[in-house]
């Protein structure tokens, strides 16, 4: 009898024991699974910052190189045109002088708004799409419209 207790204490111990050993292989695999997938998204996370770094620099090259096309057309344009100027009887100050307003031309436009600044703006709004407390709370000035 004392016999047939210590055999099944014992088997239960080696079931406990084997118990033991699958949870711990299971943390084991589990932990090994989340150092992976860590690493895996640490490297995907790094690539993909190479990536934007190139795209960075292939973007700057880019808009460097169209800058100095850019700048060289219009040297070659600046030569052709004070050339047909001298052949028209002008000097190289005067073909300077209208080159140099033809740049400031460009760049005033280049710098001009669509909106006239000068002037007020007004503009008409729907009285449900916008309350009269909203345009007092930031100290714009309305009133009603008469027609």
């Amino acid at each position: 009898m004392k016999l047939d207790r210590l055999k099944v204490y014992e088997k239960e111990e080696a079931d406990r024991e084997y118990e033991r050993k699958l949870k711990k292989e299971i943390e084991i695999q589990k932990a090994k699974e989340a150092y992976e997938a860590e690493q895996k998204a640490k490297k995907e996370k790094e690539l993909q910052k190479e990536y934007v770094e190139r795209w960075k620099r292939e973007e700057a090259e880019k808009k460097e190189k169209e800058k100095r096309d850019k700048e060289l057309e219009d040297a070659k344009f600046e030569e052709r045109f004070k050339i047909q100027f001298m052949q028209a009887g002008y000097t190289e100050a005067q073909a300077e002088a209208v080159l140099k307003k033809k740049k400031e031309k460009e760049k005033k436009e280049k710098n001009t708004m669509a909106i006239d600044l000068s002037r007020p703006t007004w503009i008409k709004v729907k009285r449900k799409w916008l309350l009269p407390e909203t345009l007092d709370h930031y100290y714009l000035p309305w009133e009603w419209d008469v027609s």
